[in-house]
């Protein structure tokens, strides 16, 4: 058996690559006991549990999918049963997150989510290839080719007919067309292109653009997916100034809603660098001041400008008022 290797003192031990990491499962006094452990492993997708005879401490992490639903679309989270804190997505395809909770007990507490990511779309797409020049696709099964087309749907499920009947045109028309009704996760045949884009940084992810003319950094987010979606509008605009500050501003939005603005009882202060440039009751004003401000790069005329123009609407106003 390719996982036994022998020991320079006659015994065995079980190493196998899962995933592109390398698992060692323990030393054996004889052949035979490493045969009998490794069927059981193997029986068990080569999981070290105390079902596998593992003590709680050497077993691997385990991982529960929580799907939260709405009416635009439903999200899955991946968490640590044991360490409730660890958690990833959101992801928006059932059978893709599902597909990776099986991929992460492999890299035990050393989680390259990035790299755990592309295998579960590559195991996703299994037996699709992308034939670029055609700009189509095609379910190659046993070196076989099935069927090709444009619509990436379509051929999923045709992959999935073909699977599930092991080619049996009998069994074909017996079985119940399966849907892909949720948010396909991003292809791996765009692998080159998002590493050239998007770069991970622990558990979220930065767009990048670095040229001569244009140096662009957006984020972070804390979802890949997302981050493609932002890139792929980024790029058929060929990357639009006005639209890259547009995104840019949306994240701030989120991110800090109230950047540069602290309270002080009812008063709202604005202030940059550390200098105060503007004080009022009202919210809704000291957000617009400092819109204003965000779009002239912090030039205070726009304060004496907006002052101005507010003492002219007041005084408008009492006019109307006493006429």
């Amino acid at each position: 058996m390719k996982n036994i290797k022998p020991t320079r003192n006659g015994k065995y031990y079980i190493i196998r690559m899962i995933y592109q990491n390398i698992i060692y499962y323990g030393i054996f006094n004889t052949f035979e006991e490493a045969v009998t452990k490794s069927m059981l492993l193997s029986e068990n997708n080569w999981i070290k549990s105390p079902k596998t005879g593992y003590s709680p401490k050497d077993s691997f992490p385990e991982y529960i999918i929580e799907h939260v639903s709405s009416k635009k679309l439903n999200k899955y989270y991946i968490r640590n049963k044991n360490q409730p804190n660890l958690c990833y997505g959101p992801y928006y395809n059932k059978k893709y997150t599902k597909i990776l909770a099986n991929i992460l007990p492999y890299y035990r507490n050393k989680i390259d989510i990035n790299r755990a990511e592309q295998q579960a779309s590559k195991e996703f797409y299994k037996y699709i290839v992308y034939e670029k020049n055609h700009k189509r696709y095609k379910v190659v099964i046993n070196k076989k080719s099935i069927i090709h087309g444009t619509n990436l749907e379509n051929i999923l499920i045709e992959r999935d007919l073909h699977i599930t009947s092991h080619e049996n045109e009998e069994d074909l028309c017996n079985i119940i067309q399966p849907e892909y009704d949720e948010i396909l996760p991003p292809t791996p045949w765009n692998k080159k292109k998002e590493e050239r884009t998007i770069t991970n940084i622990g558990t979220n992810y930065i767009i990048q653009k670095n040229t001569r003319n244009l140096k662009v950094k957006i984020g972070p987010f804390t979802n890949k997916t997302i981050a493609i979606s932002v890139r792929n509008i980024l790029e058929e605009s060929n990357w639009n100034p006005e639209l890259i500050q547009h995104i840019k501003n949306i994240i701030l939005e989120i991110k800090h809603p109230n950047r540069n603005i602290r309270k002080k009882d009812d008063t709202y202060i604005l202030f940059y660098k550390n200098k105060t440039l503007f004080e009022s009751n009202d919210k809704e004003e000291i957000h617009l001041l400092r819109k204003l401000l965000e779009e002239n790069n912090w030039n205070e005329k726009i304060i004496d400008i907006y002052k101005k123009i507010n003492t002219e609407t007041k005084l408008k106003n009492h006019v109307s008022q006493k006429v």
